[in-house]
């Protein structure tokens, strides 16, 4: 790779990340402007994560203490 070609590939790579930036910008920028006129999206029950969180029966439950296996298998 010569330097014209270096030169040119930096160009094009600033050029092209510029243009995502200014493209990601403009739509953050109209979404912002257009948000009041739609509801926001929700998804579908059978796609949402439940969480469980621990009761404290469960935490208070028997404790096991650890083991070591100290037989060679």
């Amino acid at each position: 790779m010569d330097i014209d070609q270096a030169s040119n590939f930096l160009a094009c790579s600033i050029l092209i990340g510029s243009g995502i930036t200014i493209l990601v910008a403009f739509v953050v920028l109209i979404n912002n402007l257009c948000s009041r006129y739609w509801k926001p999206l929700a998804l579908p029950e059978y796609l949402m994560i439940t969480r469980r969180f621990a009761e404290p029966h469960e935490i208070s439950a028997k404790k096991v203490a650890p083991t070591l296996d100290t037989e060679k298998k």
